[in-house]
């Protein structure tokens, strides 16, 4: 018999328990890894990343503007939601620390009230 390549063996398939149920498990770990990565990909929050979007600054028109480098990034500094964004929580963070910074000093309230009565004479019994 000639041969005209590499002789191939082929291991004999062992069919015993523990294959058996390698076959069974793997499959099954492989699957609810994948449902387990799709759920969380699914409920997890996108980033939301400061620099994007912006504030109009005017109506819009159907006119091209021509900016130079320049104005660009002077308009998107000055429109750039992530900036003043941040600006904003500068404000209220700094309201918070004099807030908290107000509790240490001592505190001094007044007051004054006034009560008037006027009684008779006579249910005094004096005449």
């Amino acid at each position: 018999m000639p041969t005209t390549g590499a002789n191939i063996r082929r291991a004999p398939l062992e069919t015993g328990p523990s294959h058996v149920s390698v076959r069974l498990i793997l499959p099954s770990v492989l699957l609810s890894l994948t449902i387990t990565l799709f759920v969380q990909a699914q409920t997890s929050p996108t980033p939301f990343s400061p620099n994007l979007g912006s504030v109009p600054s005017g109506p819009a028109t159907n006119e091209v503007l021509r900016l130079t480098l320049r104005d660009a990034i002077n308009m998107a500094l000055r429109y750039n939601l992530g900036v003043i964004e941040s600006g904003e929580n500068a404000r209220a963070v700094r309201g918070q620390r004099l807030r908290a910074l107000s509790n240490l000093l001592p505190q001094v309230s007044a007051g004054a009230s006034e009560n008037v009565e006027q009684l008779s004479a006579a249910t005094l019994g004096i005449t």
